[in-house]
């Protein structure tokens, strides 16, 4: 019987040890696994960022950009001018104004989706703002000053609910000021002077509680000044100067600096 014991139990032990092999085997490659998950999956959002900025050098003939130091080349994309990323190589800012881009914001730009900041302001932009700007849901920071943007302002910057600073003054945009933009209410500075925007000043602008100036200078806005300004507290400056929209008289106009005609003057 001793024997018979000691035979099975010899038996056994290998089977036991081969078990636990297997799974420390098994572990091991699930662990390698998500390893490599993991890093395609970051390789995949990298060559994402890649391809946007790629597009956009396509787009808006980088070839003679002013400066485009490191650009396409195989190099981290912070080394690319104008670029900076985070810790884990996403793209969170990109500063290009005054550098010489001509042609169309590509729609591929919107893969950005970790950007921050976007300076695209005094170039030789055209075409319109394309809806895909919408997906940078990151960014607190748009400025496009100074273009030759032309189309309405797309309902998508609505999207944008921590932009800060929207600049979009001294384009040939059209058509009216949209609703969407009421819902930014992180937004401390508003520029959409010297467009071609036509209409009333929206109500919906009232919800930007956060708001400290408002530029709505040189366009087509007609009529009144809406009540619902009356409720940002935080503005200090309104400027519909050039326009033929009016302030009624207000107190809480009068506790703020504003550029433009009062209702009942003739208009420029």
């Amino acid at each position: 019987m001793a024997q018979t014991l000691q035979r099975a139990a010899e038996g056994t032990a290998p089977s036991a040890a081969r078990r636990r092999r297997r799974a420390a085997i098994a572990l091991a490659a699930a662990a390698a696994w998500v390893v490599l998950s993991a890093g395609a999956s970051c390789r995949a959002v990298l060559s994402q960022d890649w391809a946007a900025l790629e597009a956009l050098y396509a787009a808006t003939d980088g070839a003679d950009w002013d400066y485009s130091t490191n650009w396409l080349i195989d190099a981290p994309l912070d080394a690319w001018h104008g670029v900076t990323t985070d810790g884990a190589g996403r793209v969170t800012e990109l500063d290009l104004g005054g550098n010489g881009l001509t042609g169309p914001i590509p729609d591929a730009l919107g893969g950005l989706t970790n950007l921050e900041t976007l300076f695209l302001h005094g170039n030789g932009l055209t075409g319109p703002i394309p809806d895909a700007l919408g997906n940078l849901t990151n960014l607190e920071t748009l400025f496009l000053h100074g273009n030759g943007l032309t189309g309405p302002i797309p309902d998508a910057l609505g999207n944008l609910t921590n932009l800060e600073y929207l600049d979009v003054a001294g384009n040939g945009l059209t058509g009216p000021v949209p609703d969407a933009l009421g819902g930014l209410t992180n937004l401390r500075s508003l520029r959409l002077d010297r467009n071609g925007l036509t209409g009333p000043i929206p109500d919906a602008l009232g919800g930007l509680t956060n708001l400290r100036s408002l530029h709505l200078d040189g366009n087509g806005l007609t009529g009144p000044v809406p009540d619902a300004l009356g409720g940002l507290t935080n503005l200090g400056w309104l400027s519909i100067d050039d326009t033929e929209a009016c302030a009624p008289e207000a107190e809480w106009l009068e506790a703020i600096r504003f550029r433009g005609r009062r209702c009942g003057e003739p208009p420029p």
